[in-house]
């Protein structure tokens, strides 16, 4: 990041001696009728944005989103950069609310505490590519959680007792073996219907009805 990357080109007088042929990344030649291209601006570029570490497209190479990205890779970084634009905001909040005490104290003599400050700043902006990002991550933890209620409900219909269910949570559904265990405690265990009066099993009644064939009244 703190080294430095030279480019001679032999001038005399303000006048280029050399025109450069090709990239200089390259290793092209030169001659009358060479030029530097897109592609060494492109090189410094890059390593310009390897050194922030940032992405290429948020340094003013937008068009670079519309390529092999696609909307994905575009609302992605996106949302990289809302990320560093809220690290922004909160950076800048402190240093106007510095200012302000600065003022305050030079004019009033009066240095407000965080709490007790008549003024509130606050930046006015959409970030939608940053809620998009929320709202998807929010979808798929609940189809997770629908698809994990619907695995649970077929797994109790196998009759499996709690051992093997756990198993399955942990080494095939990879859930967390306290989170299995809790799980497989709280499931419901299904009583067998025997055809006679006994007790019902999950989501069932008991076996027949208590002497609404001889009154008439509804259960």
């Amino acid at each position: 990041m703190l080294e430095r990357v030279y480019n001679i080109i032999p001038v005399t007088d303000e006048k280029q001696l050399t025109a450069i042929n090709g990239s200089l990344t390259n290793g092209g030649g030169r001659g009358p009728a060479g030029s530097i291209s897109i592609e060494d601006v492109l090189f410094h570029a890059k390593l310009l944005s390897g050194a922030i570490g940032s992405d290429l497209s948020m340094l003013g190479f937008s068009e670079l989103l519309s390529g092999g990205l696609g909307d994905g890779g575009f609302f992605r970084t996106s949302a990289q950069a809302a990320e560093r634009s809220r690290l922004i905001r909160v950076g800048l909040t402190d240093f106007f609310n510095h200012i302000i005490n600065i003022h305050t104290e030079a004019k009033y003599g009066v240095i407000f505490e965080p709490d007790e400050r008549p003024w509130h700043v606050n930046f006015y902006g959409t970030i939608s590519a940053l809620e998009s990002e929320r709202q998807k991550t929010k979808t798929e933890a609940m189809n997770t959680g629908l698809l994990l209620v619907q695995m649970l409900q077929q797994l109790r219909e196998l009759g499996l007792d709690d051992k093997a269910l756990t198993e399955i949570l942990v080494k095939i559904a990879l859930l967390d073996e306290d989170q299995a265990k809790l799980i497989v405690k709280g499931m419901p265990k299904e009583t067998p219907d025997d055809g006679g009066g006994g007790g019902g099993g999950f989501g069932g009644r008991g076996g027949g009805k208590t002497g609404a064939a001889d009154t008439g009244e509804d259960e």
